[in-house]
């Protein structure tokens, strides 16, 4: 007997698959204290990663939807690792470099719309949320190898070995996911070794799939819930990405005397923190659906809203601790800095893992990669401006971290805010409405307040034919639509 089953499998090798993807992404966050000496170029460098991220989102999504998560993963994971493994023949050329790290970006960016695909097809409704708290906990896990294997590697073979380590750990992935079966997976119903009953159990239980038509554009650039959930994503991810690209800079800075050995550790601390709590998000948001009988839509912002204010919480306390500019020294010890930066991280990575990142195949399971694509375009814009921000800002001011976490803080009060205006249902991106003019902005407050008014918005007896959502489409018994 199998140690896992099918669908086990798949998200073992896409949280391994994230593992590779934050190696590749954070390697030159490590190399880059020695090649370049100023924040400026730093941060110039850094921000070219989300130009190409950017740019190629769209198309990314579209790729996904189109021809499948599985091919597209695999030939992202290729073209990245190339990329990163020719990094390390730049002898330092900015330019060079610059355009290597975009290249890196744009394979990076069909990464999550491909899993986002694989999700919508591979998993059951009520497993969605544990599948990518699992799955994105692969964020902290790279990083923190990243954190705590790259300057190891640098000191001992030279800032070329980050990013030649990172590329062949990429092509190895890519190896073991084509023998596995699923770079022509995906669908289940087309993996060589699934059993007839695990198929079943899948086919049963996710929500079903209209014909593939047209991309409705208009309604998905339009529909409230989805800009609701694109405004949380772009805040969350500017702490997130200033986290990322910055925290080693910051403690090397506030505390220049520390042991390189301790600095490691603080460095990689708050990542582990938001690999317990990223990886716990999923199993508390299936308990309070199934154990406490909330609804996905009051799960995902009842947990995104504790893990953003609480992070909040923990970056204003830091704003407290860390160096004012100038000659300023830190303002407590490296220990208590490190506490505070694990629970803005951690707490703030509990709320986005079953928060708002797992809303996007909620919206529709026909779309949630092209969704999760534009969104992710976006939200790549605090990878540019965030990272071009802080170096100036650090470099004007002379290293004022208060200032930075401070900002991190009011971004994160600001995404818990926007992110009430979602919800965890399907949209019904490709259903014609009647009598409506198309656009989820006026159809969802005309069929919420039908339903309210028929007794049935909760989802009880009467909303069981469909009628109360307009669509007239029966979902399976198993599939929870609201």
């Amino acid at each position: 007997m199998a140690l896992l089953n099918t669908r086990q499998t798949l998200i073992l090798l896409l949280w391994l698959c994230d593992i590779c993807l934050y190696m590749a992404r954070t390697n030159v966050s490590v190399a880059v204290a020695s090649m370049f000496p100023s924040d400026s170029s730093e941060g110039s460098l850094l921000s070219a990663f989300y130009w190409g991220y950017m740019l190629f989102q769209i198309p990314a999504g579209w790729l996904a939807s189109r021809f499948g998560g599985s091919p597209v993963l695999v030939m992202a994971v290729v073209v990245w690792s190339v990329a990163s493994a020719a990094s390390c023949f730049t002898s330092g050329n900015l330019p060079a470099l610059f355009a290597l790290r975009v290249v890196v970006g744009c394979a990076e960016s069909c990464t999550y719309p491909s899993m986002s695909q694989l999700a919508s097809v591979w998993f059951p409704y009520e497993e969605r949320g544990t599948c990518w708290a699992v799955i994105t906990t692969g964020e902290s896990i790279g990083t923190i190898l990243m954190l705590l294997g790259g300057p190891f590697l640098v000191d001992s073979f030279g800032w070329r070995s980050v990013f030649l380590s990172s590329g062949a750990l990429g092509l190895v992935w890519v190896l073991v996911y084509v023998a596995a079966g699923f770079a022509v997976a995906s669908d289940p119903a087309k993996h060589r070794s699934i059993s007839a009953a695990e198929l079943a159990h899948i086919q049963a239980s996710r929500p079903p799939r209209p014909p593939l038509v047209s991309t409705p554009w208009r309604r998905i650039l339009t529909n409230r819930p989805f800009i609701a959930t694109i405004c949380c994503h772009c805040l969350y991810n500017w702490t997130f990405y200033i986290g990322l690209s910055w925290v080693d800079k910051f403690f090397k800075s506030a505390w220049p005397e520390t042991p390189t050995a301790t600095l490691a550790v603080a460095s990689v601390v708050p990542y582990a923190a938001l690999f317990v709590c990223g990886s716990s998000s999923g199993f508390v948001a299936d308990k309070l659906e199934s154990r406490a009988g909330l609804s996905p839509t009051a799960t995902r912002k009842l947990i995104n809203s504790v893990g953003f204010l609480g992070g909040a919480a923990g970056f204003f306390a830091l704003s407290f601790i860390a160096p004012t500019g100038g000659s300023a020294p830190a303002r407590a010890s490296i220990g208590a800095a490190t506490i505070c930066l694990s629970v803005a991280i951690g707490i703030a990575g509990f709320g986005a893992a079953a928060g708002y990142w797992a809303t996007f195949a909620d919206l529709s399971p026909r779309h949630g990669a092209l969704l999760l694509a534009i969104s992710n375009a976006f939200a790549s814009a605090p990878g540019i401006i965030g990272n071009t921000f802080t170096g100036n800002l650090l470099q004007s001011t002379k290293d004022d971290w208060s200032a930075v976490f401070q900002i991190s803080a009011g971004t994160l009060v600001l995404g818990a805010f926007f992110y009430l205006g979602s919800e965890a249902r399907d949209q019904h991106f490709d259903t014609p409405r009647v009598g409506s003019l198309n656009t989820k902005l006026l159809d969802v407050a005309v069929d919420d307040a039908d339903c309210e008014a028929a007794g049935v918005a909760g989802g009880g007896a009467a909303s069981s034919s469909g009628d109360c959502d307009g669509e007239n489409i029966t979902p399976p018994p198993t599939y929870r639509p609201d």
